[in-house]
């Protein structure tokens, strides 16, 4: 299995396809495997880069602290290690947040970026939310209830209304053999805590797409509204009646824009 030393931590990743490089960066406590749907779709078009950020997946679980500023660090050191100087990058929700800052520190690396139901800082609800996830797991709750009070949070009515969709959001979750350990939880936490790109989006000069869900409770349409207006080579796009989870949810819809993006 592939792995490099980067930034002082043992980083799991995956190659997948052929063409100009394109590196996925998934969200909160989640693995690389949360691009399963999409990824089957890009690979056809691009060379996926696919890594399990710090304190998740098969990548190292340091202890705290972390930053979405050291999150980036350790993508551009991946990338220098696989000899890519340039790539496109797409990042979703914290992945999101990572893909920002490789925007503004790094900005000889990224070609043109995708972010998607992100944020320029997670709203206090969400992080009301995210403490209330560790509580309930210090109080021995079990996994399955906790990740069902977690599911309004991410995916839309439309889907959880199906009971076999939901059940099988909820077993795969379960039954994931590379689930987060603790010290990987409280490490994204804090980075997720101390984020905030407000002020810095000017710097972004590549070319932007914007992509969130209609509905999305955990990152609110408004979140991507302001990225759009502060970033200067910024589209956004907006899924009706979709929440947090769309790269899930509409991977076919979410593809062929990336696609189409990435083209132009």
């Amino acid at each position: 299995m592939p792995y490099a030393e980067v930034n002082g931590i043992k980083m799991y990743y995956e190659i997948h396809g052929k063409g100009f490089p394109l590196v996925l960066i998934q969200g909160f406590t989640r693995n690389l495997n949360n691009w399963d749907a999409l990824a089957d779709r890009l690979k056809k078009e691009f060379k996926l880069i696919l890594l399990d950020n710090r304190g998740s997946g098969r990548t190292q679980h340091p202890s705290p602290p972390y930053s979405i500023k050291m999150m980036a660090q350790d993508v551009r050191e991946l990338l220098s290690k696989l000899d890519i100087q340039k790539a496109y990058v797409v990042g979703h929700s914290m992945g999101g947040a990572i893909a920002q800052q490789l925007c503004i520190d790094y900005p000889q690396l990224v070609e043109k970026v995708i972010i998607c139901s992100s944020f320029t800082k997670v709203p206090y609800t969400s992080l009301m939310q995210i403490d209330t996830i560790l509580d309930m797991a210090k109080a021995e709750i079990p996994e399955e209830f906790i990740y069902r009070t977690v599911l309004p949070w991410l995916y839309s009515s439309t889907c959880l209304q199906n009971e076999k969709i939901q059940e099988h959001i909820i077993q795969k979750m379960v039954n994931d053999p590379n689930q987060q350990q603790v010290e990987g939880f409280l490490g994204q936490a804090e980075a997720l805590k101390s984020f905030n790109s407000a002020q810095d989006l000017s710097k972004i000069e590549c070319p932007s797409l914007i992509l969130t869900g209609e509905v999305d409770f955990y990152a609110p349409i408004g979140l991507s509204q302001e990225m759009k207006d502060k970033i200067k080579k910024a589209q956004l796009r907006v899924y009706p009646q979709q929440g947090h989870m769309i790269i899930e949810e509409i991977p076919d819809a979410i593809a062929s824009d990336i696609i189409d993006f990435l083209g132009a």
